[in-house]
Protein backbone atom coordinates (compact mmCIF):
# COMPACT_ATOMS: atom_id res chain seq x y z
CA UNK A 1 0.00 0.00 0.00
CA UNK A 2 1.27 3.63 -0.75
CA UNK A 3 -0.54 6.68 0.40
CA UNK A 4 0.01 10.24 -0.90
CA UNK A 5 -0.74 13.24 0.98
CA UNK A 6 -0.39 16.35 -0.86
CA UNK A 7 0.31 19.20 1.60
CA UNK A 8 -1.20 22.72 0.60
CA UNK A 9 -2.28 24.55 4.04
CA UNK A 10 -0.06 26.37 6.76
CA UNK A 11 0.69 23.11 8.32
CA UNK A 12 4.99 22.12 7.63
CA UNK A 13 5.88 19.20 5.87
CA UNK A 14 7.53 18.17 8.94
CA UNK A 15 5.08 18.63 11.25
CA UNK A 16 2.71 16.54 8.92
CA UNK A 17 5.15 14.07 8.84
CA UNK A 18 5.00 13.74 13.08
CA UNK A 19 1.54 13.93 12.67
CA UNK A 20 1.04 10.98 10.28
CA UNK A 21 3.54 9.25 12.28
CA UNK A 22 1.67 9.83 15.59
CA UNK A 23 -1.67 8.33 14.16
CA UNK A 24 -0.05 5.13 13.30
CA UNK A 25 1.78 4.78 16.41
CA UNK A 26 -1.42 5.53 18.31
CA UNK A 27 -4.33 4.17 16.54
CA UNK A 28 -3.02 1.98 14.52
CA UNK A 29 -0.89 -0.18 16.98
CA UNK A 30 2.88 0.66 15.32
CA UNK A 31 5.91 1.47 16.87
CA UNK A 32 8.90 2.88 16.11
CA UNK A 33 11.91 0.87 14.26
CA UNK A 34 15.48 0.67 14.29
CA UNK A 35 15.73 -0.45 10.91
CA UNK A 36 15.14 2.67 9.41
CA UNK A 37 15.59 5.79 10.12
CA UNK A 38 13.14 7.85 12.24
CA UNK A 39 14.34 11.71 12.50
CA UNK A 40 12.77 15.05 10.86
CA UNK A 41 12.14 13.34 7.16
CA UNK A 42 11.47 9.83 7.95
CA UNK A 43 9.77 7.76 10.09
CA UNK A 44 10.15 3.43 9.86
CA UNK A 45 7.31 1.74 11.72
CA UNK A 46 6.66 -2.14 12.31
CA UNK A 47 4.15 -4.04 14.17
CA UNK A 48 3.23 -7.83 14.17
CA UNK A 49 -0.49 -8.94 14.41
CA UNK A 50 -2.04 -12.41 14.25
CA UNK A 51 1.20 -13.87 12.60
CA UNK A 52 1.63 -10.98 10.31
CA UNK A 53 4.99 -8.68 10.31
CA UNK A 54 3.52 -5.06 9.19
CA UNK A 55 6.74 -2.48 8.01
CA UNK A 56 5.78 1.08 7.47
CA UNK A 57 8.30 3.82 5.57
CA UNK A 58 6.92 7.14 5.38
CA UNK A 59 8.90 10.37 3.89
CA UNK A 60 8.48 13.97 2.81
CA UNK A 61 8.94 14.76 -0.64
CA UNK A 62 8.48 18.45 -1.78
CA UNK A 63 5.29 18.92 -0.75
CA UNK A 64 3.97 15.52 -0.48
CA UNK A 65 4.28 13.04 2.62
CA UNK A 66 4.52 9.13 1.11
CA UNK A 67 3.30 6.76 3.09
CA UNK A 68 4.55 2.94 2.40
CA UNK A 69 2.97 -0.23 4.01
CA UNK A 70 3.95 -4.03 3.51
CA UNK A 71 2.46 -6.92 5.07
CA UNK A 72 3.38 -10.52 5.32
CA UNK A 73 4.55 -13.45 6.81
CA UNK A 74 7.64 -13.09 9.39
CA UNK A 75 11.07 -12.51 7.06
CA UNK A 76 9.23 -12.17 4.40
CA UNK A 77 8.48 -8.42 4.66
CA UNK A 78 11.74 -6.58 4.81
CA UNK A 79 12.97 -2.94 5.51
CA UNK A 80 14.92 -2.85 2.46
CA UNK A 81 11.94 -4.78 0.46
CA UNK A 82 9.89 -1.75 1.88
CA UNK A 83 12.64 0.88 1.29
CA UNK A 84 12.39 -0.40 -2.75
CA UNK A 85 8.63 0.11 -3.10
CA UNK A 86 8.92 3.50 -2.05
CA UNK A 87 11.66 3.89 -3.89
CA UNK A 88 9.72 3.03 -6.98
CA UNK A 89 6.72 5.44 -6.00
CA UNK A 90 8.81 8.44 -5.69
CA UNK A 91 10.42 7.91 -8.95
CA UNK A 92 6.47 7.60 -10.56
CA UNK A 93 5.55 10.67 -8.84
CA UNK A 94 8.81 11.98 -10.49
CA UNK A 95 7.87 11.30 -13.78
CA UNK A 96 4.30 12.26 -13.81
CA UNK A 97 5.29 15.73 -12.68
CA UNK A 98 8.21 16.02 -15.39
CA UNK A 99 10.94 15.85 -12.98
Amino acid sequence: MVSLLRLDTAIGAGDALVSVREFYIQEQGFSLSDAGPNDGGTFTLQKTDSGVDFIMIGFIKENWIFVTLAAGLPGVVTYEGVLQLAGISSARLDAKLGH
